[in-house]
């Protein structure tokens, strides 16, 4: 049933398992690997690569919009960097990269796509094929030394996920970029948007796919048994997985170029349909699941970590939820607060009894709420996940909330005196089994505010009308 949908598997934790004999493993390569790969390779890799990148940018004024680097900087770029990064690999641990396929021109496939985004060294991997103009969050430009040169280099695309201004003049650069026919490099997208364990593909954000045009899907493959590179949300730090990279004896990396994909008319007349149809393509290719997560998934996870709550409760597949229920972002940050408030046991499981006393109705009452959510959701147990509980009243409450004619006529129900006031009053008086305990008195505006902001007393309206009929 698609309303039940939900993959058991969670692309944002990666926690190390090392055996006692991958630990002394560790241990020995950190006292003489380690330092000699930093000394003679990866440092001097860095330092020659700094200072190419402060000659190509010395006197360098970008403008706007930016332009694509010519002449000799160009070339130095194109031609001497990819040494230095395949250079700084190597000190990395890759020795060998095994590659399947091959690089097509930016004149005739403008845009890259990568999946999964595992690593972040995979830019750095890019680079050895190809200097990218690539998109990046705007976090990155302030990584010390790292950030300010690879803008320097790269003329990064930075976006604000967050901010849809932002990310509305991300999908317009790509745009202006990879339709200049081969002026500028490739443009280098990561579609899933954030990191992962690399375990499925996630869902892929439009922005690549609007301007309609051909690309070419590259693959990556880390094949380690104790697979250092890969960060994800919930793991190890940065340094330390750098650390653990550089102290194996070889980093299998397996990269594989996809023929390029033209895209059907559907498909260009809907970035989304494109985006799922690529996604798709990617986890055949790689024999792993396609889920709907997002990089949203990964912000409620954090916020329910800050709340008190399982980190797991925030994983809800998004892209899924968001279809199913038309929530925005924030509203569903609302919920997960309101959910926070009502589950007193922070856990993954919110009980009847629970919603209760954090609506101040009475346990019949509630429980008749909690299986019209569970039934929503077709979930059996006593509890209530946060993601059924959102997908509950996404299905049953807010399409009442948000018609004029129910709020309507349930205003003029309320209004006994027909004053176009309501009081908390004429809410006891009635046979709607709301109990409020903050509610002062409204008017019509203020009252469908008063719905869209507690889609429970919506719910409890629709047993109660379902209950007299």
């Amino acid at each position: 049933m698609e309303s039940s949908r939900q993959s058991p598997v969670d692309p944002f934790t990666l926690k190390p398992n090392f055996s006692i004999l991958q630990i002394l493993k560790v241990v020995f390569n950190a006292m003489w690997l380690f330092p000699l790969r930093l000394l003679f390779i990866i440092l001097p890799s860095m330092i020659v690569g700094f200072s190419l990148t402060f000659i190509i940018g010395c006197c360098y004024r970008q403008c706007e919009p930016p332009e694509p680097m010519r002449g000799w900087r160009r070339w130095l770029k194109d031609k001497v960097q990819p040494w230095v990064a395949r250079w700084f690999l190597f000190g990395m641990g890759f020795q060998y990269i095994e590659v399947k396929g091959y690089l097509r021109s930016a004149a005739e496939v403008p845009i890259l796509i990568v999946a999964p985004h595992s690593t972040i060294l995979d830019t750095f991997i890019m680079s050895v094929f190809t200097l990218p103009s690539a998109v990046v969050k705007e976090e990155a430009r302030h990584i010390p030394l790292f950030g300010r040169a690879a803008d320097t280099l790269l003329q990064l695309i930075f976006v604000r996920r967050g901010e849809q201004e932002s990310r509305e003049y991300t999908v317009r650069e790509i745009r202006r970029r990879a339709e200049s026919k081969g002026d500028w490099p490739h443009v280098l997208i990561y579609p899933e948007g954030t990191t992962t364990n690399a375990k499925c593909v996630i869902a892929y954000k439009r922005g690549a796919f609007v301007p309609g045009l051909p690309i070419q899907q590259v693959l990556f493959r880390h094949t380690n048994h104790h697979n250092t590179i890969v960060w994800a949300e919930r793991g190890v730090g940065v340094l330390l997985t750098l650390f653990l990279t550089v102290c194996q004896f070889h980093n299998r990396l397996a990269i594989e170029f996809l023929p390029p994909y033209y895209p059907s008319e559907e498909e260009v007349a809907d970035p989304l349909v494109y985006a799922k149809n690529m996604q798709e393509r990617a986890a055949e290719h790689l024999g792993v699941p396609a889920t709907k997560h997002s990089y949203e998934d990964v912000r409620l996870l954090n916020m329910a970590q800050r709340l008190g709550l399982p980190y797991t409760t925030g994983i809800v597949e998004f892209d899924w939820l968001k279809s199913q229920t038309k929530f925005t972002f924030e509203e569903v940050r609302s919920l997960l607060e309101r959910y926070c408030h009502m589950n007193v046991s922070r856990n993954n499981h919110l009980t009847s009894l629970e919603m209760a006393t954090h609506l101040n109705i009475d346990p019949d009452t509630s429980s008749k709420l909690h299986g019209i959510l569970q039934s929503e959701s077709y979930q059996g147990d006593d509890g209530l996940s946060f993601s059924h509980y959102v997908l509950g009243l996404g299905k049953i409450a807010k399409p009442l909330a948000t018609s004029d004619q129910f709020t309507t006529d349930l205003f003029k129900t309320l209004d006994h005196t027909g004053k176009g006031v309501i009081t908390l009053s004429d809410i006891h008086q009635s046979s709607l089994p709301w109990s409020p305990r903050h509610f002062d008195d409204m008017n019509y505006d203020q009252f469908k505010q008063f719905l869209l902001n507690n889609l429970e007393y919506v719910a409890l309206a629709k047993i109660t009308s379902n209950e007299q009929q």
